[in-house]
């Protein structure tokens, strides 16, 4: 699960996707509670690291405490091999002269939690549900006498 927040800034999400053979990426995202789905087609996008990050803005779409789910479409070339697909080949002469053609897949899906909390896992910040629910008390001495 990818957590991030609902601001007007330039988010990135970084992935491991199936296949790394991609001319072209589509994103889409679907409200768990309305059902909603927004297609961001052709976001900005790079492999790095073996990790696929696309660069998008969500403003006025994300809802705090809302879950998502999201998945990544890949556009890339497929070589057509003429003798198992030759039904395709009577179809349509604009494949007569070339051997390939371009196809779309799933590569990724996971699910995306919307939140306005402060989170850092570097620094050990992670999302908290109770957060400003209650103060703790942490003015006791907790050391033992043994003898």
């Amino acid at each position: 699960m990818i957590i991030i927040n609902s601001t007007s800034v330039e988010q990135e999400i970084k992935v491991i996707p199936r296949d790394y053979d991609i001319n072209g990426v589509t994103f889409t995202l679907r409200d768990d509670s309305t059902n909603e789905i927004t297609v961001f087609d052709n976001p900005i996008w790079t492999i790095e690291n073996n990790y696929l990050i696309i660069f998008l803005n969500f403003s006025q779409i994300l809802v705090e405490n809302h879950y998502y789910d999201f998945k990544v479409y890949a556009e890339k070339e497929v070589e057509i091999i003429w003798n198992e697909e030759n039904g395709l080949w009577n179809e349509s002469s604009f494949y007569w002269n070339s051997g390939k053609t371009e196809s779309i897949g799933l590569i990724y899906q996971d699910k995306i939690f919307c939140t306005n909390q402060e989170i850092n896992q570097t620094n050990n910040k992670y999302y908290n549900l109770n957060e400003g629910q209650y103060e703790t008390y942490d003015d006791y001495d907790n050391t033992y006498k043994v003898r």
